[in-house]
């Protein structure tokens, strides 16, 4: 009854405690290895070449402010659809930093009228919201209480006000090229041949290249059910910045797919915010960082159902990847990515392109 006698971080701190009564009785630790450290996003800037090249189209349009951005947001609309929401972001924003730098009433007016208030500008940067949070989540370790750590991972537990809602991260080197690791995540019918405890997934949707609506089936220990979700995950090629990555969210409705009431047999989680962020360290290593905050409809969820979820899930997904990213004999994969070449062959173009003008700036 300890779990539900005691407050969930003095538990998790026991961890703690033991380990420094180590220290004392066989002495401290070797020397940890540096860890990785995600890159950041760069900040949008508009710089002078960026305004110069505006300004010639200004001056090629007559000085029309409207034709200018109503060009750059059909680029940036083709960028999206291509799955590169920072590309599109980015192209947005150093427009309305050129617009605050030219400072003309007729250039504002054009923003409001023909940037702002489309459907185009809103969808792009909801998008980009729910990425920065989530980049904002695992770049931080603010309010993040340490699991557990290894020489491959750590993973951190997070209390959130809603105490039926819960958050997990785990960070750490998968021995594996990006391009390998890439396809675990595609294949989004295969998950339950890596991914810890799930049984079943099944694709209901898939508006582009990395935009899938999936449903998963979860197992659970005795006696809980099966925990179902239904996730609108979207891939975001952001190879520009050194990384790919993965937004999650749980969705209950959706204008193309008929979503029902979930089966008596099982019950249907709500998944916030989470996702995968996949960086290249160099062509045998990726530093992947896997993200969850949701709420798993376990009332006042106990300690032990916490501590069930990092060991089977959390600590294991990295281990995971590593074993099913190295394709040996009667792996599915090879042969999935064989019927997806075209697929697959753009993805490594895009890699390879990318990483020459990183190596060349």
């Amino acid at each position: 009854h300890a779990s539900t006698t005691y407050p969930r971080t003095l538990l998790f701190n026991t961890k703690y405690m033991f380990s420094k009564i180590s220290e004392k009785i066989f002495g401290p630790k070797k020397e940890e290895k540096e860890e990785f450290k995600i890159p950041k996003l760069p900040k949008v800037e508009c710089g002078e070449g960026e305004k110069k090249r505006l300004n010639q189209v200004l001056h090629q349009s007559d000085g029309n402010y409207a034709l200018v951005l109503i060009s750059e947001l059909n680029l940036a609309s083709v960028d999206f659809k291509d799955d590169k929401l920072y590309l599109a972001y980015f192209r947005i924003e150093r427009c309305r930093l050129w617009i605050l730098h030219k400072a003309e009433p007729k250039g504002t007016k054009a923003w409001e009228e023909t940037v702002v208030n489309t459907q185009t500008y809103k969808t792009i940067m909801k998008w980009r919201d729910l990425c920065d949070a989530y980049l904002k989540t695992i770049e931080s370790d603010e309010n993040w209480n340490l699991y557990s750590k290894d020489d491959k991972i750590s993973s951190w537990w997070r209390e959130e006000e809603d105490a039926e809602t819960c958050s997990f991260r785990v960070s750490g080197i998968v021995k594996s090229n990006i391009l390998k690791v890439i396809p675990l995540l595609l294949e989004t019918d295969l998950y339950p041949q890596w991914f810890p405890l799930m049984k079943k997934a099944r694709e209901l949707l898939s508006p582009s290249r990395y935009h899938k609506i999936i449903k998963t089936e979860m197992s659970m220990p005795y006696p809980l059910l099966v925990r179902e979700c239904i996730i609108d995950g979207r891939g975001w090629d952001v190879m520009e910045h050194n990384r790919v990555l993965v937004s999650s969210r749980s969705i209950f409705h959706h204008p193309d797919i008929e979503i029902g009431p979930c089966p008596k047999d099982r019950v249907r989680v709500d998944i916030k915010l989470g996702g995968f962020s996949l960086v290249p360290i160099d062509e045998k290593q990726t530093y992947v960082t896997v993200m969850m905050n949701l709420n798993p409809h376990i009332p006042m969820l106990p300690t032990s159902i916490m501590n069930f979820f990092l060991r089977k899930v959390v600590n294991q997904i990295h281990y995971a990847m590593e074993k099913h990213s190295q394709m040996k004999t009667g792996s599915p994969y090879p042969k999935r990515m064989r019927e997806k070449k075209s697929v697959y062959d753009y993805i490594e173009r895009r890699y390879r392109q990318t990483r020459q003008q990183q190596i060349s700036t």
